[in-house]
């Protein structure tokens, strides 16, 4: 009894013995297996450089799918988007140890659509001031002034080289969309001459109501920056009521005092803005008025020549709004896709004023002087900024 007893006994410390080494025995299998495992990842590349690594397939088409809808504008019928670079998704195996950075879809679209900061350089035009320079790049007052170590923020002078830091994006996505847009239409402004009102003097006799028209543009955009647009339809939906204003044709019992302040010679009559309301798009009909006035580089007398802001300022002046070329200290931004007549588009290197229909007026140059063209017309790039000084 006590024999077989002891037979069990050891038999079972025998079987638990093997199991024993054989949990060891798998247990160390698996943290070997592990040792020289490897992970499956998905990485994103744009001209073979990878740009983010997220964890699937599904994962990667969502990062692709995600940076070419980003600048897409809502509601708009797409008919074409491409991307300058091969931009794909590639699988790739990595170590147990030696994985990259693992990132989500969204994080991902953000940090492509971002970009890396590269320095560049900066040459100063009539007109700049160094809150201007960094306001229209995207940098602060003091972070422009520690990329210019010893540079005098109160004394710049056109042509002078400043180094800037811009975000340049991994990718440059085009993107050829339609879309529908109601915009003002300014009331046209008529002048009844009468002797009741000295020479230079208006009165508003009838005010005028702006109208409305639908719209469908189509528009190409590079990262969502429009580069041009045109007008395949409209639709005046309200007519705008004209604005009649009373013209002084009595002679004055001294010298005129004239219609205006501007100096240095008249070479050109300016009219006077008198008779707009104070709106966007009568900011807009107000500086059609000047198509073909001389250009004359860092100019803002329209009598005698503008350069690019110079334009704008003599405009907005005219209309009552003191404003200088620091155009973004008067008003406010505003996304390129709510852009409406009035708005100052800032390129960058170049101003004008947006007067609906996809198209803007513009000092252009010393060839042509005012003009209207299509978005885009000076060919100095894609637009930085939309300032909106009158709401």
């Amino acid at each position: 009894m006590s024999e077989s007893f002891s037979k069990r006994k050891n038999r079972y410390a025998v079987i638990g013995g093997v199991l024993i080494a054989l949990l060891l025995f798998m247990t160390v299998m698996v943290y070997s297996s592990k040792a020289y495992a490897s992970e499956e990842y998905w990485a994103v590349q744009a001209g073979g450089k990878t740009l983010a690594v997220v964890s699937s397939e599904s994962e990667a088409e969502k990062v692709i799918d995600g940076v070419k809808k980003a600048y897409v504008t809502e509601g708009a019928k797409v008919e074409s988007i491409k991307v300058d670079k091969d931009f794909k998704a590639v699988n790739q195996r990595f170590k147990d140890g030696k994985a990259p950075r693992i990132v989500s879809s969204d994080k991902a679209v953000e940090t492509i659509k971002k970009g890396a900061k590269e320095a560049q350089k900066y040459q100063v035009k009539d007109g700049d001031t160094t809150w201007d320079i960094a306001s229209s790049n995207n940098l602060g007052y003091e972070e422009l002034i520690s990329m210019n170590k010893g540079m005098n923020p109160e004394n710049i002078m056109p042509g002078d080289e400043l180094t800037i830091e811009k975000e340049v994006p991994y990718v440059n996505v085009t993107t050829v969309e339609v879309l529908n847009r109601t915009e003002a239409i300014a009331p046209e402004v008529k002048y009844e001459d009468t002797d009741e009102l000295y020479e230079g003097e208006t009165k508003v006799k009838q005010e005028g109501a702006e109208g409305s028209k639908d719209l469908t543009l189509r528009q190409t955009t590079v990262n969502g920056a429009i580069q041009s647009s045109e007008t395949i339809k409209e639709n005046v939906t309200k007519e705008a009521t004209p604005q009649i204003v009373l013209r002084g044709t009595k002679a004055r019992p001294q010298a005129a005092a004239g219609g205006g302040s501007y100096s240095g010679g008249s070479s050109y009559s300016v009219p006077s803005g008198a008779g707009y309301s104070g709106s966007g798009a009568s900011i807009a009909a107000y500086a059609t008025q000047f198509v073909g006035y001389p250009y004359v580089w860092g100019g803002s007398n329209l009598s005698t020549g503008v350069d690019c802001g110079g334009f704008v300022v003599a405009v907005y002046r005219g209309m009552g709004y003191n404003i200088g070329r620091s155009f973004a200290s008067y008003g406010r931004t505003v996304p390129v896709s709510a852009m409406q007549p009035g708005d100052i588009i800032h390129y960058g290197s170049h101003v004008s004023i947006y007067i609906g229909g996809g198209q803007e007026i513009h000092a252009l140059n010393p060839n042509v002087g005012v003009v209207i063209t299509g978005l885009g017309g000076a060919c100095v790039g894609p637009i930085q900024q939309v300032i909106r000084i009158v709401e």
